[in-house]
């Protein structure tokens, strides 16, 4: 399995940088990151979005979606891109003109995008505003893929969505359309092999927290283990973090073991004498760099 997926990543390394179209470049990138393997390209990514940043795309070009994605990528990857791009789409009484609001694909793109705007950014907050009321009105006429992409970006936008789970959506619709794409056969493997890892991530986590026996000298506390796995999962999930869901998953544990003493079991006085011990633990541990500093 993994042996097939190193010969795909090299025949996606290979699509990325044959593509020359402008557009078609940042539907890939788009795609690659939606279907959760853009973790294995991240140097040829990075490669296609500074290209784009350095290019003058975008100043002459009408198409909402094209804009709207271009703006999204860039800013996901940390470029400096500016929200006036989006002034054009303008009509002469400030709103958005009609040819934005009729369209779905264009409105999503413009919706995501404006999830990314900083203070300041009004036009963003205009966007926000205005793409959410419009896909409101038009979900219920669209077709799958794009009414299902819809609903989600209602309910988070993409750019704050969970990335495994978008993975996991994204496939099937992905699916729909390219039964037999290379990239869809990359990321369905790669999806299998990571979901693997993390259930072995979560058996030695369960395994841990068992030993502890927790459950019989803390029968207060609550059992958060699978919880506070998959938050971990959502804030990184790739293969090289293996160790670091780990170890945060137990002391997210540990931490809501002494949140429940303090909050549920214990009286007034405990906890005070639990503080003091906590203190006079740490008191070494927070000193010694200030010590070693002078």
């Amino acid at each position: 399995m993994q042996e097939r997926a190193n010969e795909l990543k090299e025949e996606v390394r290979t699509i990325i940088k044959s593509a020359t179209d402008t557009f078609e470049r940042m539907n890939l990138i788009d795609t690659i990151g939606r279907l959760g393997i853009g973790y294995h390209f991240e140097k040829e990514i990075n490669e296609v979005l500074t290209s784009l940043n350095d290019a003058k795309f975008g100043s002459n070009n009408k198409l909402i979606h094209e804009v709207a994605l271009r703006f999204r990528l860039l800013r996901q990857h940390g470029f400096h891109v500016s929200a006036d791009e989006f002034l054009k789409f303008k009509d002469d009484k400030g709103g958005f003109s009609s040819i934005v609001s009729e369209d779905a694909r264009g409105l999503l793109s413009l919706y995501n995008a404006a999830s990314l705007g900083t203070d300041g950014e009004d036009i963003l907050k205009e966007a926000s505003f205005f793409t959410k009321e419009r896909l409101e009105y038009l979900v219920h006429d669209l077709e799958y893929p794009l009414k299902n992409q819809v609903s989600r970006a209602l309910q988070i936008p993409l750019p704050r969505m969970m990335k495994r789970l978008e993975a996991r959506w994204y496939i099937d619709e992905y699916k729909e359309e390219n039964p037999n794409d290379i990239i869809l056969e990359l990321a369905t493997l790669d999806f299998d092999i990571v979901q693997a890892l993390h259930r072995e991530e979560l058996r030695i986590v369960s395994l841990w927290w068992n030993e502890l026996n927790l459950k019989e000298n803390f029968g207060y506390t609550r059992d958060r283990i699978v919880e506070s796995f998959f938050w971990m999962t959502g804030v990184y999930f790739e293969p090289h973090f293996s160790r670091a869901r780990i170890i945060a998953t137990k002391a997210f544990n540990l931490i809501t073991l002494l949140d429940d003493t303090y909050d549920i079991y214990g009286t007034l006085e405990e906890c005070q004498l639990l503080t003091d011990a906590i203190q006079r633990f740490l008191s070494p541990v927070i000193a010694a760099p200030w010590e070693n500093a002078t």
